[in-house]
């Protein structure tokens, strides 16, 4: 597994603490926004190295679903947005 940068495990952070207090995925919008981003390429960028590291996995060519290692989510058939699950 690829080293990740301290930018880069701040991302995975907000992402796990987002999706426990909130049970979605945050967009690449809310990421940023939680991260004082102001460029949301540079949050695609931290997102395809979190991707090349297997720590987020994307659902096919998607870019904005996507799971994160070790928190199992769930389809929500509803909004389209994904819940965690309770396993």
């Amino acid at each position: 597994m690829n080293k990740l940068t301290p930018r880069q495990q701040d991302t995975l952070g907000f992402i796990k603490k987002f999706m426990l207090k909130n049970q979605v995925t945050p967009s690449v919008r809310e990421i940023a926004k939680g991260l004082g981003i102001n460029s949301i390429a540079s949050v695609h960028v931290h997102m395809k190295a979190l991707k090349d590291a297997g720590e987020i996995i994307p659902y096919g060519d998607d870019t904005i679903r996507y799971s994160v290692k070790g928190i199992k989510m769930v389809e929500e058939k509803k909004c389209g947005r994904t819940k965690r699950s309770g396993t």
